[in-house]
């Protein structure tokens, strides 16, 4: 778990988030000396909202929904931070069609190619816990084939594990944290999550 944790600390960093991470407590864990910084170069500089929604992609599923949960609470999230987050509710980074393949070939036994008359390796569509595929069966029927993200079910206990650690570790030791109730925030964002 402290691998992981390392890694979200890493990645918020990157994004220039580092202020949040020392703001809640866990300064620690920023590894500023292994040159974590480095995203893609534009003429404008991002904006402070742009880094959060580009962190919160990069994370994966748990965060990508937690983004997609912070969009529709203007309450505590300001007006550009909602329109940034909002962006992730109908996109998801994709998974590469390798990735795809084997996910299919563990649950089903074969590959697509045997599975399948046909597999477009280009997605539909690809959302936090999976993406969606053209195929066409063996009979000539057309089907749409949901698959979910390898590995999606460890990564999302670990990274609500880490969700509710930090909320509280900063509860206790941030001000803001305490002020926003964390560790309940965290609690409605993991039922709406997992139910």
């Amino acid at each position: 778990m402290l691998h992981r944790t390392r890694e979200v600390v890493a990645i918020f960093a990157r994004h220039g988030l580092g202020w949040l991470v020392v703001q809640l407590g866990l300064g620690d864990l920023l590894p500023f000396e292994r040159g974590i910084f480095g995203h893609p170069v534009r003429e404008a500089p991002y904006r402070q909202a742009e880094h959060v929604r580009m962190a919160f992609s990069e994370l994966g599923v748990v965060f990508i929904k937690l983004a997609q949960f912070l969009s529709t609470r203007p309450d505590i999230v300001p007006p550009e931070y909602v329109a940034e987050l909002s962006k992730l509710q109908d996109s998801a980074p994709t998974v590469s069609h390798e990735q795809i393949c084997e996910v299919i070939r563990t649950e089903l036994g074969q590959p697509p190619e045997t599975l399948f008359a046909t597999f477009d390796p280009q997605p539909l569509a690809s959302a936090s816990i999976g993406q969606v595929h053209a195929a066409t069966l063996q009979s000539g029927e057309g089907v749409i084939v949901k698959v979910q993200r390898p590995g999606v079910a460890e990564q999302v206990a670990l990274d609500l594990q880490i969700l509710a650690g930090v909320a509280e570790w900063a509860d206790a030791h941030a001000a803001i944290a305490h002020t926003l109730n964390l560790p309940m925030l965290v609690d409605e964002f993991s039922y709406t999550f997992l139910f």
